[in-house]
């Protein structure tokens, strides 16, 4: 007699089976820190950043913090979207695809005082896990 599997592995089917329970899957890891993350300040006074960020398969991406010398200045979005399950960074319709339009890795903040600061990106998963700071850069 064959046998036929469809889910991958082990870990895969583990995962399948809680989310067929409750709805969800846990999540004790903490998202990638963003990367390519690009300060620029404006003669306006202030700070654009804009940055890059890999998919948390297991909770989704639900926020992003900015810091400016260790302070958080700004979240985006404030408020997470979610209709459907935890609320995350770009949100989902019912068939877990992304909702057009994709949201955008761009946020505008006021320069801190004095002419140079150090800025820093993490990323905050779906259950509120917090990545690495992405690499500090002072703006420019």
């Amino acid at each position: 007699m064959a046998e036929s599997v469809w889910l991958p592995n082990e870990a895969f089917a583990a995962a399948w089976m809680e989310y067929v329970v409750s709805g969800a899957v846990g999540d004790a890891t903490p998202p990638a820190a963003p990367t390519d993350v690009k300060f620029h300040r404006s003669d306006d006074g202030t700070v654009e950043i804009v940055c890059e960020a890999e998919a948390d398969f297991e909770s989704g991406l639900a926020s992003f913090i900015i810091r400016r010398d260790g302070e958080i200045v700004a979240r985006l979005p404030e408020a997470p979207i979610g209709r459907f399950g935890r609320p995350l960074f770009q949100t989902m319709s019912y068939h877990d695809t992304p909702e057009q339009p994709l949201p955008e890795m761009r946020l505008v903040v006021p320069a801190g005082e004095g002419t140079e600061a150090v800025y820093e990106v993490i990323a905050v998963n779906g259950v509120g896990l917090e990545s690495t700071p992405a690499v500090e850069a002072e703006s420019q």
